[in-house]
């Protein structure tokens, strides 16, 4: 069992609504041991568009890092995110910050 830290975001409304249906689908990979409070922040990058709403939270799963990362993004699909441009809004962006000791590029 792995522990892995995910970083959540949203900066289209509902942002709070697409925040929830994503840690709700991310309860199915493994088991949250913990969730960080609600903080806005300032986009990055593009940053003509909306605050974003972030949080982020350690989780153990079984999971390779790739297995994952493609879960990661069938979450962000499922969760209803639309691809648009490089640093641009999102419903929801989940990444992987940390996954044990692991450096991967």
């Amino acid at each position: 069992m792995s522990t892995v830290f995910i970083s959540l975001g949203s900066n289209i409304e509902p942002r709070k609504t697409y925040l929830r249906q994503a840690l709700m689908l991310l309860h199915r990979l493994g088991r949250v041991e913990r969730i960080a409070p609600l903080y806005e922040t300032l986009p990055y990058g593009e940053t003509d568009q909306p605050k974003f709403l972030n949080s982020a939270l350690q989780m153990t799963c079984l999971l390779s890092p790739g297995d994952l990362l493609r879960e990661l993004k069938f979450i962000e699909h499922r969760t209803g995110r639309i691809r648009r441009y490089r640093w641009g809004p999102r419903e929801i962006d989940l990444d992987i910050i940390f996954y044990g000791t692991l450096i991967w590029e």
